[in-house]
């Protein structure tokens, strides 16, 4: 039989604290405190767990299962999404999600209050797609919030629903079907954002969605323009993303277009991974290939390779004057999937990417 304690009685709240501080309670009161302060993503999963429990005991007040729906997803939103973009995207500046709901005569709306995305919304008894909706306008609003102020509609949202479909690939079937249903069905039914996201595919493929497009997408965002040119950059992002699904077709030792020189994006890769030219002539072919790219006058270079050969990427690039020489800067490294094909079959293959930026980078544009 539930237990029916009336929590909004202020007396019957009092002896409930009182019962948990009379045994000890002041040592779990220190540590969920300390929890609350260091890591306020586990503390968030803590709070829904303790409002799942509550939900179960006390199956009367209703206001403790709308806090457990609440709190559960703004964890997972939090936890999920953030904790994914910030680990692909290096400089994502995570904003925390906080749910409200709102009744069937109010208007559904987000915005950001005191640094967080608030998200208002109706409560739907399938919270499958309560958390699919709070999870998509938390990604539209918190992904490439510079950036999307030039580029088009439908690459704004072709982006979205690709980072959407890559971040609930991770979660359970019964939300990835919704979010299929409700979202990338409808909208892969036009036949722009369709092939956008197809190419999108074969982009992350490679393991370069996040490590280079989305990278160079932030970049872009970085840059400052006198007046708006945002034909000329949406342009530029289309161009853009046929560079990467070209490049994402490369055949091993295959020559092929390596630089990209737009008016804003400016970037070369350089793969290296020749075991034999490695062993036979070190890092001279590679240093001297690089200083080229350096005199292009490009923003950034993408050094990939496989990861036996990261130890090699990082001594000759890091450990001498080698980048003082070129006026370049470390900006991130690190290692991903990838695929890599021949004329007959592709497979998977673990790389190392190392990125460095040119010290000279115009942000501001007056052309």
């Amino acid at each position: 039989m539930p237990i029916n304690i009336n929590f909004n009685n202020e007396e019957s709240v009092k002896v409930f604290f009182d019962c948990i501080f009379a045994y000890g309670g002041w040592l779990l009161f220190f540590m969920v405190f300390v929890c609350a302060v260091f890591y306020p993503d586990r503390f968030e999963k803590f709070i829904a767990l303790v409002y799942k429990i509550l939900s179960k005991i006390f199956k009367t007040v209703p206001v403790i299962r709308k806090k457990y729906i609440q709190h559960d997803f703004q964890s997972r939103a939090n936890s999920f999404v953030n904790g994914f973009l910030k680990k692909e995207i290096k400089g994502f500046i995570p904003i925390k999600l906080k749910v409200e709901w709102v009744s069937d005569n109010e208007i559904p709306k987000s915005f950001l209050e005191n640094g967080k995305m608030i998200v208002r919304m109706r409560k739907d008894d399938n919270e499958n797609k309560n958390f699919v909706n709070a999870s998509m306008i938390f990604i539209a609003e918190n992904l490439l919030i510079k950036a999307k102020r030039y580029i088009s509609k439908k690459q704004k949202e072709s982006i979205d629903l690709f980072v959407g479909k890559k971040i609930f690939e991770k979660e359970k079937e019964d939300v990835v079907k919704e979010f299929i249903e409700d979202f990338l069905h409808p909208k892969i039914e036009e036949k722009v954002v369709d092939n956008l996201f197809v190419k999108y595919q074969s982009i992350d493929n490679k393991g370069l969605f996040f490590s280079v497009f989305i990278q160079e997408m932030t970049f872009l965002g970085e840059k400052v323009f006198n007046n708006r040119k945002d034909n000329l950059i949406i342009t530029e992002v289309t161009n853009l993303i046929e560079f990467l699904n070209n490049y994402s077709k490369r055949k091993i030792r295959e020559e092929i277009d390596n630089k990209f020189s737009g008016n804003y994006c400016k970037f070369g890769m350089i793969i290296i991974g020749k075991t034999d030219k490695i062993y036979e002539q070190g890092s001279t072919p590679y240093k001297r290939y690089i200083e080229e790219f350096a005199k292009l006058n490009l923003e950034t270079l993408y050094l990939i390779g496989d990861i036996k050969n990261k130890d090699f990427i990082k001594d000759f690039v890091c450990g001498s004057t080698f980048l003082k020489e070129i006026n370049f800067v470390i900006f991130n490294e690190k290692e991903y999937v990838g695929e890599i094909c021949d004329a007959q079959e592709c497979w998977k293959v673990k790389n190392y990417l190392l990125v460095i930026r040119n010290n000279a980078i115009k942000h501001y544009h007056i052309d």
